[in-house]
């Protein structure tokens, strides 16, 4: 081949291969922060998720899943500026409207509020697309308030009581 058509033929190619990179992407990537919840019934706690569209995303959907009960939860998915997210379908939930600026990273704010699960591990699943989706999960452990108190919280009187008890038992003793 000619000098001549290698030049027209590679800059096509490149041309081919920068508007093609543009449809074939879409989510870049989700991730979020922390791993793990540990709530306690009543107890809140927020998760920080960060999607990265692509250059070409203006907007898409944001999904938040609990298994194996969603239900034990109270879930509610806020911007930056606490903005709640539009609901999709009949749980605002299961897939938000989100808008997107295009290759820029959103950050959004689940809160999560045990609403009286049972104690044991539970998965969230954060998922954010435009056509594809891009998935980051985590873990929230429900735990039921049966904490045993502090050693102080019962020492201090168990020994003033004890304390007591040898005081009054000296002065009987020594009355006698």
């Amino acid at each position: 081949m000619r000098k001549g058509r290698v030049i027209p033929v590679l800059a096509l190619t490149a041309v081919m291969l920068v508007a093609m990179s543009g449809t074939i992407s879409a989510m870049q990537s989700v991730g979020r922060s922390p791993s793990e919840l540990i709530l306690r019934s009543g107890e809140k706690g927020t998760f920080t998720i960060t999607a990265m569209p692509d250059y070409t995303t203006d907007a898409g959907y944001f999904g938040v899943m609990i298994s194996p009960a969603q239900s034990a939860f109270t879930i509610s998915v806020r911007d930056g500026t606490g903005t709640l997210a539009s609901g999709y379908g009949s749980d605002p939930v299961e897939s938000n409207t989100i808008s997107y600026s295009a290759g820029t990273a959103k950050t959004l704010y689940v809160d999560v509020t045990n609403t009286g699960a049972p104690e044991a591990s539970y998965s969230i699943l954060f998922s954010a697309h435009d056509g594809d989706k891009e998935y980051t999960s985590a873990w929230i452990k429900a735990k039921v308030t049966s904490e045993i108190p502090e050693f102080a919280t019962i020492a201090i009187p168990v020994g003033a009581i004890i304390g007591l008890l040898f005081f009054f038992d000296h002065r009987k003793h020594r009355k006698a």
